[in-house]
């Protein structure tokens, strides 16, 4: 990595300098996260919401290795809070049904079933015939397409998941009925984003929970082709004219994704008011 940086600095200054910079910035925030203060910051929220950090970090380790999964790791780029939090709700909540914008490869349906076995997980994500399906995460060509059914169908296998083939924006006329449970993990960029909000919040019980993946709250946040500050700004949009509760918990740990607050990610909770049901 030097060589190659050496060469950089010498056949491309200018990339050189951008780098540094790049490199400069992120050093000095680095220098100035607490980490140890963002980690008692989020067990302080999960209590505000009735749930116990340790309890669920425990609770979500037994269902990993049941599922021949890693151990939940804050500081993993492909861990995240939110599994977290699904394992909290399951200790204190008897969620009956719970709804998924966003399968993707469907890992996460695969945990929601086995956390809450009693429960009817539907998920959706788009048909294959929709023309963004290709264009994101490797699966451009038929032998990606290919390895990506398969193991999408493999997580989907638990007898309690119901997989819906459907773009989010005709869902309301796909599925039925309220949930305990809404996990927004589609679209981060308007107007998808909007409109899975929208949809999820009309689909909640009293008492139920709309949780957001990628939540970028920072005024000047350094979004992407895939996630940016829209899904801030229209949960806001709701908070400001809805009887609801909304708090932002920080997605990782680790200061490679999380000491540039305008790099942060957080989950967003949106609960409405009133007692889930048994």
């Amino acid at each position: 990595a030097s060589a190659e940086l050496s060469m950089i600095k010498y056949l491309d200054p200018r990339r050189y300098a951008a780098w540094a910079v790049r490199k400069a910035v992120f050093n000095w925030h680095s220098s100035r996260y607490d980490e140890a203060g963002f980690r008692r910051e989020v067990t302080r929220l999960f209590a505000d919401q009735g749930f116990d950090y340790d309890a669920a970090i425990v609770r979500l380790n037994e269902i990993r290795a049941s599922l021949d999964r890693p151990e939940y790791d804050p500081q993993d780029g492909m861990s995240s809070v939110h599994w977290v939090l699904f394992a909290a709700l399951s200790l204190v909540s008897p969620c009956r049904r719970i709804l998924e914008i966003g399968t993707y490869d469907g890992e996460t349906a695969q945990l929601l079933a086995a956390l809450f076995p009693k429960a009817e997980i539907v998920t959706a994500d788009l048909p294959e015939d929709d023309p963004i399906l290709r264009g994101f995460y490797h699966r451009e060509s038929d032998v990606q397409l290919q390895a990506f059914r398969d193991r999408q169908q493999q997580n989907l296998a638990a007898d309690n998941i119901r997989f819906v083939r459907r773009n989010s924006f005709f869902l309301p006329g796909e599925v039925e009925g309220k949930f305990d449970l809404v996990w927004v993990d589609g679209g981060y960029l308007y107007p998808e984003v909007a409109w899975d909000i929208s949809n999820a919040y009309h689909r909640i019980n009293a008492g139920g929970w709309l949780m957001m993946d990628d939540v970028m709250t920072h005024p000047r946040a350094r979004g992407d082709a895939y996630v940016g500050p829209e899904s801030y700004q229209v949960m806001e949009y709701v908070r400001e004219r809805a009887p609801v509760e909304v708090s932002y918990i920080l997605k990782r740990f680790g200061p490679q994704w999380s000491a540039d607050p305008r790099c942060r990610k957080y989950v967003g909770l949106m609960r409405l008011p009133g007692e889930l049901m048994d």
